[in-house]
């Protein structure tokens, strides 16, 4: 699909998190991205921020290569001054590069030039959802909401089916971001069957969202039906959600805690997911748990650890942390060593993550 704004991608926000967790091939990729698109803005940015060194002669050299772009886009303006089709093109080309460059203050004036003059709602949704991509490299609170509370007006109204899809996507997004499990994984759900938004994230990324959120959100049926029976999911590069999943509707408990380590260890660096993959273990283990005891009055803490291949220890003291909550309703016996089921009402997934934002800190490694 063809769209405006293009630039920049959330390529650059996952180098800029890399870079920032130390990794050496991620910050030669965002010098080489940076001298490429001449964001002279950007660099300024995270030379201020503490994130790159600073380099003069790069500094130089790319605010030359910005006004240079920039003059020659002035020039062209001036050639067709009574043509107002290519006055507007050109403007758009002019928005379009402050854009690329991370230039917020030039971007978004020229920005607002065009949605005043242009009333295509198509157009708008491009620029909006550009806007809310500079905001999330940028770490401005702000302009995302601000940019996402407009693009849903504009959806509102609606703008073609086409963006209206890539908007989802950027939705689903910000659902995940502000703990919205359930309505985000729905949402990855619905854009995978046209995905077009790789300005965003790859398909696979996407599939991973969705089996992360829909593990997290999702009833049996819908891990059922909106991953282990979805085609776009089980013929997708993403193996180890689907694994987890697997193991968690099949109750193949052996291999849970595993796939679960794996599952997590993948996400750890992620710069959406990553704070939180403790939150997701967490809550994972809670469900398998309840999955477990939902069939018993009482169970051996011996042959619980045994289903899973971890310690009597380990199971006793993380069902104790989740019944001293009030998340798992139970007592554990340790003169028997069995935990006794009391009580089953409202341990639905909702109800689990809903719970669970709160005790992040309380997280214990669970996998040697």
């Amino acid at each position: 699909m063809d769209f405006d704004f293009k630039e920049p991608t959330l390529f650059v926000h996952d180098l800029i998190h890399e870079t920032k967790l130390g990794k050496p091939e991620a910050k030669k990729k965002l010098e080489k991205l940076i001298v490429d698109k001449c964001m002279y803005d950007l660099y300024k940015f995270l030379v201020e921020k503490g994130v790159l060194r600073p380099d003069h002669d790069r500094m130089e050299s790319l605010l030359n290569c910005k006004n240079k772009k920039i003059e020659e886009l002035e020039e062209l303006r001036k050639e067709e001054t009574d043509n107002e089709t290519y006055r507007s093109e050109v403007d758009r080309r002019i928005a379009e590069l402050y854009s690329q460059v991370m230039d917020t203050k030039n971007g978004f004036e020229w920005m607002r030039k065009l949605i005043r003059d242009d009333m295509s709602l198509s157009l708008k949704m491009d620029i909006f959802l550009c806007k809310a991509r500079m905001g999330l490299i940028l770490g401005n609170k702000k302009i995302v909401e601000e940019s996402i509370k407009v693009a849903d007006d504009t959806y509102e109204r609606g703008c073609d089916w086409d963006r209206r899809n890539r908007y989802k996507v950027y939705k689903g997004l910000f659902k995940m971001m502000a703990r919205e499990f359930k309505d985000a994984g729905v949402l990855f759900s619905e854009v995978l069957p046209s995905f077009e938004s790789s300005e965003v994230m790859n398909y696979s990324r996407a599939v991973r969202y969705m089996v992360f959120c829909g593990l997290l959100g999702f009833e049996r049926k819908e891990i059922e039906t909106r991953i282990l029976k979805c085609s776009d999911v089980m013929g997708s590069s993403e193996k180890l959600g689907v694994q987890l999943a697997t193991s968690l509707f099949e109750c193949n408990y052996g291999n849970f805690m595993n796939d679960l380590y794996l599952f997590c260890k993948s996400l750890q660096d992620d710069v959406f997911v990553g704070r939180f993959v403790n939150l997701f273990c967490r809550e994972m283990r809670l469900r398998v748990y309840g999955q477990v005891l939902e069939s018993y009055r009482l169970m051996l803490l011996e042959n619980m650890a045994q289903t899973f291949g971890v310690s009597v220890e380990y199971i006793e003291q993380d069902l104790g942390e989740f019944i001293v909550e009030g998340r798992l309703w139970g007592k554990i016996d340790r003169i028997s060593g069995v935990i006794e089921v009391t009580s089953r009402e409202g341990q639905d997934a909702s109800s689990i993550v809903g719970y669970g934002c709160d005790v992040v800190r309380r997280i214990k490694k669970y996998v040697k």
